[in-house]
């Protein structure tokens, strides 16, 4: 560009800011206007997007960590450009970041800590409002189909286009005034969910409040340990003041018994208050007697058997020990529970994992690890190892369990019948995979007892003995 442009050419920075509570995000376009002419030209510049921390912020807070975000990315950028930059602006759709910049009341740690930096490194008055829909940082923060970048976020905004528009935006009003009329129709619960980690955590502390409340109520010493009834009321609690200070209108509509209004987005899902609730209430074994639990003890004593044997007294890091443990539960998880089809050709039984995962458990193990060399593997490749040693010796565990088979000469065989669903066991069957199939007909042998079956599966119809098959479901 030569001389005579770069001085007929005015230069703008426009950074964009927002967040979620998935994730935050600033992205900064060059908006260059020529004074002669009265061109206005667009490009992006630099965008960068970051997932939210571990540990919930507010809303509010997550704003200003984007803002931050924003003023270090156009510090980062403005000295790498070519060009001179004349203004500089900076947009965001949150009031409550605008008011937190705009005041000088003392605020908390964090708050103050971000606006600080904020204001050294910007000016107050280029911080300007922007509705949600208008900017373009928001797609970083939801996400986008690939077919969208060129249109929605290397594309600057068309009102970046404009002449006048931006030759001084008009700050909105501060939300101080917005949050006190707010605060009046809203209840604030006992304590703030944000500040715990866990929701057992709240719902524990909220059930110790109910207590001393209760307690001091009846004037009485008497403590209990916690009950389910004390949990669901902590939870009953944290779902009714969540949906006051969501739909305070809404409720006060449905006490008095109005009709909603019909813009309510969620008219059509019939509104109704509802002081009752069903709970599941739990009862539970005493400690040291899993002769209570039947099966599902049974199937616990597998998998502790195993990894008695398989670890043995071997030290493991966290993160190992916390993998094969994962690894382990998904096999068993994994497990038939039931036939869903008498066609094979559409095998898929559900699982445990069906009701825990929503699908069934479909990761293949990644390779075969051969226990040859286990001294000079990294962590990763033992991991595996040892979930094949596990998935074996589970084999051989949980069989015996299915197969209740005494000697050849107690006619036993019998006890596989036409139609019965069997787990066809071989030493090659990848861990956590349990291939079903259908038995269609038996082969009794001289004395009687059925000792060879043919069974089909969803890849065709095989003749096997049944020493390699447990039945799982009869007909």
């Amino acid at each position: 560009m030569t001389t005579q442009k770069l001085l007929e050419t005015q230069n703008q920075l426009h950074v964009f800011v927002d967040a979620s509570i998935v994730a935050t995000c600033a992205v900064v376009y060059l908006r260059s206007l020529n004074k002669t002419s009265n061109e206005v030209q667009t490009a992006f510049v630099i965008g960068k997007c970051k997932v939210a921390p571990v540990k919930q912020l507010s809303v509010p807070k997550l704003e200003l960590e984007a803002s931050v975000t924003g003023v270090r990315l156009l510090n980062f950028v403005r000295p790498e450009l070519s060009v001179e930059i004349s203004n500089v602006f900076y947009w965001t759709d949150s009031q409550v970041v605008l008011d937190w910049i705009g005041s000088s009341n003392k605020q908390p740690v964090f708050v103050a800590k971000g606006i600080a930096e904020i204001k050294v490194k910007s000016k107050p008055d280029n911080w300007n409002h922007i509705t949600t829909n208008l900017n373009p940082a928001d797609h970083g923060t939801r996400g986008l189909e690939p077919k969208e970048f060129e249109a929605k976020w290397f594309k600057p905004p068309d009102f970046l286009s404009t002449n006048d528009v931006l030759c001084r935006p008009t700050k909105q009003m501060p939300i101080c005034a917005a949050t006190t009329r707010s605060a009046l129709r809203t209840k604030k619960p006992v304590l703030d969910p944000k500040q715990f980690s866990t929701r057992t955590k709240i719902l524990l502390t909220i059930a110790t409040v109910f207590n001393l409340i209760y307690r001091a109520k009846k004037q009485c010493d008497n403590y209990h340990q916690y009950t389910v009834e004390d949990i669901e009321l902590s939870k009953s609690y944290l779902i009714q003041m969540s949906q006051v200070n969501s739909f305070p209108t809404v409720i006060e509509l449905l006490k008095s018994s109005r009709k909603l209004d019909p813009k309510f987005k969620h008219r059509s899902l019939n509104p109704m208050l509802d002081k009752n609730a069903q709970n599941t209430k739990w009862h539970f074994n005493p400690p040291y007697g899993p002769q209570f639990g039947g099966a599902w003890e049974r199937l616990i004593q597998s998998v502790k058997r195993t990894l008695l044997i398989i670890l043995g007294s071997r030290k493991f890091t966290f993160d190992v020990f916390h993998t094969i443990m994962v690894e382990a539960e998904a096999m068993m998880n994994s497990r038939p529970l039931t036939n869903v089809s008498d066609a094979m050709e559409n095998e898929e039984p559900l699982t445990p994992n069906h009701f825990l995962l929503q699908r069934p458990y479909n990761s293949l193990p990644p390779g075969i690890f051969p226990s040859t060399k286990p001294a000079n593997m990294n962590s990763w490749k033992n991991v595996q190892q040892f979930l094949n040693h596990i998935w074996r010796r589970l084999v051989r565990e949980y069989l015996p369990t299915l197969i209740k088979r005494p000697k050849w000469t107690e006619n036993a065989g019998n006890s596989l019948k036409v139609n019965d669903v069997v787990w066809i066991l071989k030493d090659s069957t990848p861990s956590g995979i349990w291939p079903l199939g259908s038995v269609e007909e038996v082969f009794p042998g001289r004395d009687g007892n059925n000792r060879v079956v043919k069974v089909k599966t969803a890849h065709g119809t095989f003749v096997r003995p049944v020493s390699g098959l447990a039945r799982v479901f009869a007909d």
